[in-house]
């Protein structure tokens, strides 16, 4: 019998079940930690970008700051998913 390509390594579907139920509970007690953390990066790089070019700061604060808000669309529930 032929196997599929990483059927040997998958999870039957109850513990599969029950390990992703676990990581979302995990992640979301996470997010409002790191949700800070990760907006103060923005911030600290925002302030290299100064050091290194003043000229492009603004326009790299904003591409991170799009990367950013695309980013944390993935963790809003949508009729997509």
């Amino acid at each position: 019998m032929e196997r599929r390509f990483g059927e040997e390594w998958s999870l039957p579907l109850e513990d599969e079940t029950v390990f992703s139920a676990q990581h979302n509970a995990a992640v979301t007690l996470m997010l409002p930690v790191l949700g800070p953390c990760f907006g103060l990066s923005i911030l600290f790089f925002a302030v290299w970008d100064y050091l290194v070019d003043p000229g492009e700061l603004v326009n790299t604060f904003l591409m991170r700051l799009a990367l950013v808000g695309l980013g944390a669309s993935a963790y809003v529930t949508t009729p997509l998913r």
